[in-house]
């Protein structure tokens, strides 16, 4: 028969509790993201581009469907009609944006990287810069079912060949638009000067390069 000092079984026991705990928090941590941004670009409104698109498609869907829609991101949700009236008393309509704010989430998460858009905020900025911008049209591409659809099941036609289509999800991403967009945010922080942003954008796109190909 051993006979074991207290102090060892004190040792012992700690070390068992520990693993214990460690076993526990495990999965946890296994879930965490080693690397995540949040980033806003603003990119003109063309009437051949992918936004234009995204809209006029959101848009019919609308019409289609009775959808509720909302002007901004905090404005309540209003019918088609109602929205188009707002717009009307303004000398707007759901086709009048000439920018778009196009929000996205990147996440490294198990090695993996995750890549989506959040939201696109539609706005008419005016010839003049004293004045303010007015919002179109928001677009949450996350919690409405609509729109999310829309990502995966609409898009342009190809250019080679009609039967075919490039989803909205590859069109509007942060790779597709970045060259015509700039970036206006990161996370909180708001980025006002062009050449912190022209460094910001490569900086994300480096670090998205990198990752995806580790």
């Amino acid at each position: 028969m051993h006979f074991r000092p207290p102090l060892v079984v004190a040792f012992v026991r700690c070390l068992l509790l520990g693993s214990m705990v460690v076993l526990l928090l495990a999965p946890e941590a296994r879930g965490q993201a080693a690397w995540q941004r949040t980033v806003t670009l603003i990119v003109p409104v063309e009437r051949d581009g992918a936004p234009a698109a995204l809209a006029d498609s959101v848009v019919a869907l609308a019409e289609a469907q009775a959808v509720s829609l909302r002007r901004s991101p905090s404005a309540a949700p209003s019918s088609l009609p109602a929205l188009r009236d707002a717009l009307a008393a303004e000398g707007l309509s759901v086709r009048s944006a000439t920018h778009v704010f196009l929000t996205y989430r990147f996440v490294l998460r198990a090695g993996t990287l995750h890549r989506r858009p959040l939201h696109a905020h539609f706005i008419y900025r005016p010839p003049q810069s004293q004045r303010r911008d007015r919002s179109v049209l928001y677009v949450n591409l996350t919690e409405d079912p609509v729109p999310n659809a829309l990502l995966v099941e609409r898009g342009l036609r190809s250019a080679r060949n009609e039967a075919m289509y490039h989803p909205f999800r590859e069109q509007i991403s942060f790779s597709a638009l970045h060259h015509t967009g700039t970036v206006v945010k990161v996370g909180t922080r708001v980025i006002r000067d062009s050449t912190e942003a022209t460094a910001v954008e490569q900086r994300i796109l480096a670090t998205l390069r990198s990752l995806a190909y580790r």
